[in-house]
């Protein structure tokens, strides 16, 4: 939702002689026919960043084939992404590929270097770049749902995955464990994903903001969600971060690498990031990040 949220408003502000439309990328395969009749070659299409582009999350890849496929001279621009293919023979792996490379006027963002490594392996008819996750942008988005009284920050907050993605470590699990029982610190857990079905988008944006709310109300963040770290980022809010499946968290942080209050989990310095970290809550100041964005910037003026 906050990619959404945040690609819409930066491509109204960009694109202002444009008529910016939003459409759910899980309305049924039917609605593309429609879409079909009233898109002209002119028109530009933007897919919405993340980390579903590969064979992790086929459906989402058969989507996007599809749209390349029914629209092939339109200029389409697919913004920042994380890309995960398994190794070896993989149908949807190959599908992509030649699908990918028969595109014309295809513009691929990707994330973080071992994306844009395996993009410009697999897609050379593509023009692949590089440029951070789209809600480093947000600056406006987190700003508006800020309040003064969340820098009245108190305890760890643990934001952790529970789906494929999540990568399981018992020594760390044991630590975390150990320091909270012989500190008792004043722990919560949430999680940046919510259940929808179907309620509207006024419901989203609600959720999305109660969720940057939490995040600017802790003294630390413990997280493997790339979103949770990046919402501790844009909140100012203390964070120590464990990477996922793909290495996507990891990947985005060299964004940010700069930045003293986001640290990646080391067991060695554990206690003592910890203590340092919960006692810079509400000190922090994120920079705004301009010319890490230049090859978007130059993307959008080039149209």
């Amino acid at each position: 939702m906050a990619i959404t949220e945040i690609q819409h408003d930066f491509l109204s502000q960009c694109l202002d002689d444009f008529e910016i439309i939003n459409v759910n990328n899980t309305v049924p395969l039917s609605y593309y026919r429609k879409l079909k009749k009233i898109i002209s070659d002119e028109d530009i299409l933007t897919i919405v960043g993340g980390g579903n582009t590969g064979d992790l999350y086929a459906g989402m890849e058969y989507r996007r084939g599809l749209l390349m496929k029914m629209f092939p001279n339109n200029k389409m621009i697919l913004f920042p992404q994380t890309f995960t293919y398994s190794d070896g023979i993989n149908s949807t792996k190959n599908k992509s590929i030649k699908i990918f490379n028969k595109k014309k006027n295809l513009h691929i963002l990707t994330r973080e270097v071992n994306s844009y490594q395996v993009g410009m392996e697999l897609f050379p008819k593509a023009k692949v770049q590089l440029a951070p996750d789209v809600v480093l942008l947000g600056e406006n988005l987190f700003k508006k749902h800020r309040r003064p009284e969340a820098y009245d920050r108190k305890g760890i907050l643990f934001c952790l995955r529970g789906d494929q993605e999540k990568v399981e470590n018992s020594e760390v699990s044991r630590q975390l464990h150990r320091l909270i029982l012989e500190n008792k610190y004043e722990i919560s857990t949430s999680d940046n994903v919510t259940s929808y079905n179907g309620e509207g988008y006024e419901f989203l944006k609600e959720k999305l903001a109660e969720q940057i709310k939490t995040s600017s109300e802790q003294q630390l963040v413990i997280t493997d969600r790339l979103h949770g770290m990046i919402f501790c980022y844009m909140t100012d809010t203390p964070c120590l971060f464990l990477d996922n499946s793909n290495k996507k968290v990891s990947g985005v942080f060299e964004w940010l690498r700069d930045c003293s209050f986001i640290r990646p989990l080391d067991l060695i310095n554990l206690e003592e990031d910890i203590k340092e970290l919960m006692g810079m809550a509400g000190e922090c100041r994120h920079r705004v990040l301009k010319k890490e964005f230049a090859s978007l910037f130059e993307l959008l003026n080039s149209l």
